[in-house]
């Protein structure tokens, strides 16, 4: 349209004639009607071709194109000198510590995605954006890293819901560490019990002892930090105790009687909780069962079937149409303010005049009522029945099956929850149990009715609440006599506990399996390696060829069962592979538990010192010299703490081939690449830590709060441009500079345009916050007279 302007002089002013590639040009060519002359070489260029010949360029664009540099202009324009300035940070203790977690797993996940791709002689230009994007998401995370650990995505919660402080983020690496230090510990413990088993089916009884006692000195030690699985515990203290009363020669100690009684607390301390969830759960479903039947009998005294008497009357008030009409609406309006639309109205059809009615809402609320009552028969009795009967047939069941599983044979917690899945249909609109299942088990089917597919659904009050209350509201509105409508509110409102009651009745169904399961568990706990008894029948070992791979596809769920039921029991010849297989384990859960130790003992002394903060002092003394930390001091991977001097006088007086260290004071071996070091003194000649800054913040966002500070007092009426690669920095930011009282705004949000007209006329304003590629929109911010890029690349 510009170009069919009617004019004797044209010009072009820009400040980005080129944007993505030289064919940019051609409109402003075009504009200024030399296409003729540019044409020839516009045809040989590409389109988004980056590869142009420079000399014909220039010869294109010398006649036409008047460039003016900022130096010719500079005594006209009067800008200040332009300065930039680098600020090299050091990582705090805390940051430093997630970073070296996060280099480690990404230079391994790295290497693995390299090793994938097999086109590593293609430049890096010619790769797709997502293949890139792919390589490169290792790198990307420890970008993210340095300016804040809660960017990197899976490490802590959101940023949607809260910013982290450094303190807080030290909690969650702590119990994260403890965490793997536990999972470690299961591994070891495993181990122990394991070499055990063997050690009792070589009868080397002594042995066996000690490598239980083991797991008691290891108990002992960590109990401050770790906390060991109760179900290895018992394992160790049943089974030591099973060879000592068998009257084997073993050393004996003074623990050795009260094991008996430290096995029986165990059990009773790890069934005490669920015990309290089922006694809790059933005192709530009395009360609420208590308070649904008081109504339904006051309603049953005013009228047996007051809906039945009800609709009779509506019909000899030549009201019935009517009521039906009402009916058929409140069910639309209920299904399309759930769905949307109207569709699958199960009984919209199933009646169309008074007697209709009548016998699919009695058919429905007697059905309710009947389910009601077996449920709560059923789950009654399952509290009653003894919990070792009950724990029998549920572990052949679904808890350790050995067979597949018939329909027809389930045990009672497979049976009420049957019911419970019946009674869920009634009250709620979840579609019925027969609808969703299939005539043939899947594959992958392990429990069926226990470990059921997700139901389709709603909590919302099913069809036939919907049509009590109706048929109640009508009654109030068409003045019917008291004793109905007293009659269907008191029933409505029963109908409204029987859906809390439901609650409560799956909630104890679910605490009542817990509780099972939990039974099952300590028995299971109590079993160790053994020979199989002659006779007595293994699963097949697994074969990988495709003809056995067919013949056992339908008999997978039972090879399973078989496999896990069995899996303590080896053959004679397997016991020696077992041993070297478990002392491999025990050797690596060894060294992997020294280490992760290490990085737990690190991190608490970190937390006994300030968090780590700059300037935090630690006032522990150094086991050698007696001297305070201070704010430089070394951590070995034992957990005792040594200061700078002394761990450099125990490296001097190594060999120069020496790889380790033996602490002094507890003489645990220790690498030179697990001793970790701490720094939270200031850099020297960095005046701007005199600067205090409000909240806990990262490296990186603490020391922009900490320019703007400066900028604010030295300069109050300048203004900053922030630019960040990624919103979610900009987040954090904005946190922080509001904590700090520095008034901004971001150009990320939706109101663009008026964030962006506040910032140039508001002298309140001292940041806009900017994403990266936001300075690729052409914006002239000459309000601003400082820049900060926390991403530089």
């Amino acid at each position: 349209m510009a170009s069919k302007f009617i004019c004797i002089n044209r010009w072009c002013v820009t400040g980005t004639p080129i944007q993505k590639s030289i064919k940019d040009l051609w409109g402003l060519f075009s504009f200024l009607g030399i296409e003729d002359v540019a044409s020839a070489y516009f045809n040989n260029c590409t389109n988004y071709s980056l590869k142009v010949e420079s000399d014909k360029l220039a010869t294109i664009l010398a006649p036409v194109l008047w460039r003016t540099l900022k130096k010719d202009v500079l005594d006209q324009v009067h800008l200040p000198p332009q300065k930039e300035v680098v600020h090299w940070l050091r990582f705090s203790p805390v940051e430093e510590h997630f970073y070296e977690l996060q280099h480690s797993q990404c230079s391994s996940a790295a290497i693995t995605k390299f090793e994938l791709f097999d086109q590593m002689d293609r430049m890096l230009s010619s790769i797709d954006r997502h293949t890139l994007n792919k390589l490169l998401l290792p790198l990307l995370r420890l970008r993210q890293a340095c300016c804040h650990p809660q960017m990197v995505r899976g490490q802590f919660i959101s940023l949607n819901k809260s910013i982290m402080t450094m303190e807080q983020l030290l909690e969650q690496m702590l119990k994260k560490t403890a965490l793997e230090c536990e999972d470690v510990q299961r591994a070891l413990i495993s181990s122990l019990n394991g070499l055990a088993g063997i050690d009792i089916i070589n009868e080397r009884w002594e042995e066996a002892a000690e490598k239980y006692r083991e797991v008691f000195r290891i108990e002992v030690e960590m109990r401050d930090r770790i906390k060991m699985d109760t179900l290895q515990r018992l394992h160790a203290i049943h089974n030591l105790n099973e060879i000592l009363t068998a009257g084997h020669k073993i050393t004996p100690t003074l623990r050795d009687s009260e094991l008996p009684k430290e096995a029986e607390e165990l059990k009773k301390h790890y069934m005490r909780q669920h015990i309290t969830l089922v006694e809790s759960s059933s005192v709530k479903l009395s009360e609420c069962t208590q308070k649904a039947s008081e109504l339904i009998s006051l309603t049953e005294k005013d009228s047996r079937h007051w809906w039945l008497e009800a609709l009779e009357w509506c019909d000899s008030r030549n009201i019935g149409n009517s009521c039906i009409q009402n009916m058929k609406s409140q069910l639309k309006e209920d299904k399309k303010r759930q769905y949307g639309n109207e569709s699958s109205l199960s009984c919209l059809n199933m009646f169309k005049d008074v007697s209709g009615l009548q016998l699919l809402l009695h058919s429905r609320i007697e059905e309710l009522l009947e389910q009601r009552q077996l449920c709560l028969k059923d789950v009654r009795r399952l509290q009653i029945l003894p919990m070792k009967e009950l724990a029998i047939g549920t572990s052949s069941c679904h808890l350790r099956p050995t067979l597949k599983k018939s329909r027809k044979n389930k045990c009672d917690l497979c049976v009420a929850h049957e019911k419970l899945l019946d009674l869920e249909s009634l009250i709620f609109r979840m579609d019925a149990q027969k609808d969703q299942e299939s005539e043939e088990d899947s594959e992958e089917e392990v429990v069926e009715g226990v470990i059921e597919g997700l139901r389709k659904g709603t909590w919302h009050d099913s069809e036939t609440l919907v049509m009590v209350k109706a048929l109640a509201g009508f009654l109030k509105k068409k003045r019917a006599p008291e004793f109905l409508v007293e009659a269907s509110h008191n029933f409505a409102k029963a109908l409204d506990l029987c859906r809390k009651e439901f609650l409560y009745l799956r909630k104890l169904w679910r605490f009542l399996s817990d509780q099972v399961a939990a039974l099952d568990e300590l028995d299971m706990a109590t079993m160790r390696l053994r020979l199989r008894i002659p006779g007595e029948s293994l699963p097949p070992p697994p074969n990988r060829t495709a003809a056995s791979m067919r013949a056992m596809k339908d008999s997978r769920e039972e090879s399973r069962a078989k496999i896990m039921e069995t899996i303590h029991i080896i053959q004679p010849y397997e016991v020696e592979l077992q041993k070297s297989k478990l002392e491999a384990e025990l050797a690596l859960a060894k060294n992997n538990l020294k280490k992760k130790l290490g990085k737990l003992y690190y991190l608490e002394s970190l937390q006994q010192a300030g968090y780590g903060k700059r300037g935090a002092l630690n006032f522990e003394l150094c086991p050698v010299c007696q001297v305070p930390l201070g704010n430089k001091w070394s951590v070995l991977i034992c957990g005792h703490s040594y200061c700078m001097e002394c761990i450099r006088a125990l490296k001097q007086r190594l060999p120069a081939s020496g790889v380790s260290i033996t602490c002094p004071y507890c003489r645990q071996v220790c690498l030179f690449e697990d001793v970790s070091y701490v720094y939270t003194g200031a850099d020297e000649g960095d005046k701007s830590l005199q600067v205090e800054v409000k909240g806990s913040h990262s490296t990186k966002v603490d020391a922009l709060v900490r320019e703007m500070l400066i900028l604010k007092e030295e300069e109050p009426d300048s203004k900053s441009l922030i630019f960040s690669t990624w919103d979610a920095n900009l987040t954090i930011i904005s946190n922080a500079l509001e904590t700090n009282g520095i008034s901004h705004c971001s150009l990320t949000s939706s109101k663009f345009q008026e964030n962006l007209h506040r910032f140039k006329h508001a002298p309140e304003l001292k940041a806009l916050l900017l994403p990266v590629h936001s300075g690729a929109n052409g914006l002239n911010l000459i309000e601003a007279n400082h820049v900060f890029l926390l991403n530089p690349s």
